[in-house]
């Protein structure tokens, strides 16, 4: 099937991409910025403007439009509610419209929406029958549910689905990641009264519900994208600090919240406890329907004090004409920062292999330090994993991965990382190392890319 993703260089459109692309499916992705779309997009696709043009849309029997801009993405003051607004609705009726002038009417139709659109509610469980609120949030998902459900005349032969979407969970962005470092550090807690409503969903169920609702589903209207067993805010924190094994006594107060956030204060202070009928009852099961399980999925590492960064790239190779440039140590000087001074002073075997040890030097914030790796494992042209056995890290554990996708390389760096000290360790983590780190694969993305055309 040909799937047109508005929105794909976000953290769920990357996610649904690359597991459609799997699947076999072809995707064509609608950015502002199609230049920029094969660093955010990890797989092949056809890229094209935002709206798409005539030619991307041809043939596209599925959409699924993630477009918005992040309501967390600043104060919420008139020009940035205007924003919102913009993104969403002015969005949604461009996209149409570009379907409607190139004569394409898609059999279905999955637009975002959140479950926002309930307002604050006490603790009643509402699904999808449940009327909407009246808040500013409220009404921009009504609006924007509105403008997808009820496009006019030329969509009537689509099956067209509001998607409200819960707080979705991973460690590789939005709002867990954000609540992750007051915990580890011992300063996390509820917010306000900790009684609002939080309705969650982990990000593995999220890519599978978008997919049961474009393969397996005959849903339209509003569907609820969140997992069956919602908490309050306080049982979500207790949670959380099960998962990372820390205390978390440090309630953040609805004053200061307000103080610090203005207006947006209110979507943290107020919540929800929406289920998932419309799912349940259309036979999609959950793979995480509480929250122990999902966040004891995600957090892992998390619960020693460490981190995990993962960095995904697609390059039109095969494995086995990608592992042999790995294979030689000395290349890893052509795809790190100079600033670094890196720099391989020998290896413990002829050819690297299972048990190898190899040496580095190099600097950090111009400090010069030495380094050692293990190769833990060696399994060309597929994978392979080095650990270090000295260093400025109490533990650095990196698997590299080359996954065969359409007619390139999934080439996927897993990294957990943890620094010594304890939470001092932590602080200086939270400070310089992530960043640091994040830094050093921007720029071995970049220098493959040039590597590899």
């Amino acid at each position: 099937m040909k799937i047109l993703i508005a929105g794909a260089t976000g953290l769920v459109g990357s996610a649904l991409g690359l597991s459609l692309v799997k699947q076999g499916h072809q995707v064509v992705v609608a950015s502002r910025n199609p230049s920029k779309t094969s660093r955010s997009c990890p797989f092949p696709h056809i890229s094209t403007t935002s709206p798409p043009a005539a030619e991307a849309i041809e043939g596209v029997e599925a959409v699924v439009n993630l477009s918005g801009e992040n309501v967390a993405g600043g104060r919420w003051t008139p020009a940035f509610k205007d924003r919102l607004k913009n993104s969403r609705i002015e969005g949604t009726r461009k996209l149409y419209t570009a379907f409607a002038e190139a004569g394409v009417q898609p059999q279905c139709w999955v637009n975002a929406s959140a479950v926002g659109y309930y307002g604050n509610r006490d603790e009643e469980l509402i699904d999808e029958s449940a009327s909407p609120g009246q808040d500013f949030l409220a009404r921009l998902c009504v609006d924007w549910e509105k403008e997808a459900l009820e496009p006019g005349e030329a969509f009537n032969g689509t099956r067209k689905v509001a998607l409200r979407v819960g707080i979705v969970l991973t460690t590789e962005g939005g709002a867990l990641e954000k609540m992750l470092p007051p915990f580890q550090l011992g300063v996390g807690g509820p917010l306000a009264s900790g009684r609002q409503g939080m309705s969650w969903i982990h990000l593995t169920d999220l890519v599978r519900a978008i997919e049961h609702l474009l393969f397996h589903s005959g849903l339209e209207g509003p569907v609820n994208a969140t997992a069956p067993q919602p908490e309050n805010n306080r049982n979500f924190t207790n949670s959380l600090s099960r998962a990372l094994k820390v205390w978390a006594p440090f309630p953040a107060p609805k004053a200061g919240l307000k103080l610090i956030l203005g207006e947006f204060a209110a979507a943290l202070t107020g919540g929800q406890f929406a289920i998932p009928k419309a799912l349940m009852e259309d036979g999609f099961t959950f793979h995480f329907e509480h929250l122990d399980e999902a966040l004891g999925d995600l957090l892992e590492h998390e619960a020693t004090g460490g981190r995990t960064l993962v960095a995904r790239q697609y390059i039109q190779r095969s494995p086995e004409e990608l592992f042999p440039f790995f294979k030689d140590e000395t290349n890893l000087e052509r795809i790190t920062p100079p600033l670094l001074g890196f720099k391989v002073l020998g290896k413990s075997t002829p050819e690297i292999d299972e048990g190898t040890l190899i040496d580095y030097q190099l600097k950090l914030h111009g400090v010069p330090m030495a380094w050692k790796t293990r190769i833990e494992s060696w399994n060309p042209p597929h994978r392979f994993v080095d650990t270090q056995l000295k260093g400025p890290y109490q533990l650095w554990h990196h698997t590299h991965d080359f996954e065969e996708l359409g007619d390139g390389t999934l080439m996927t760096d897993t990294v957990r990382y943890r620094l010594p000290l304890h939470w001092i360790g932590r602080l200086v983590e939270r400070a310089w190392v992530h960043r640091d780190v994040a830094k050093i694969f921007e720029h071995r993305f970049t220098a493959v890319e040039e590597i590899f055309p």
